[in-house]
């Protein structure tokens, strides 16, 4: 966990405990994935089953996940939202035309 006080880590800091308490915050809870990127969430399409939830994480970048109904809900995600992406991949899959 990075301890800066001050720059540009501290203000990553700052930004990922305000979108993320409990990777970050009363929990303490601990994970094996290693990519937390903080953001607000600029997109949601909800359907019957599934939602299709869009986080921006710096300017012009965004990362949509596909998450439960049910967990749109208990997450209580709505436009303009701090939340994080967090991604555990075990590869990396590449394709071309």
């Amino acid at each position: 966990m990075c301890v800066a006080t001050t720059g540009p880590v501290a203000h990553f800091e700052h930004q990922a405990r305000a979108a993320c308490p409990v990777l970050y915050g009363f929990h303490h809870m601990k994970i094996s994935a290693r990519n937390i990127l903080p953001g607000t969430v600029t997109a949601i399409k909800k359907g019957p089953i599934s939602a299709l939830v869009t986080i921006q994480v710096a300017p012009k970048v965004e990362i949509t996940a596909s998450i439960t109904a049910d967990a749109l809900k208990e997450l209580k995600l709505k436009k303009g939202k701090p939340a994080c992406a967090v991604i555990k991949a075990s590869s990396v899959l590449v394709g071309v035309e």
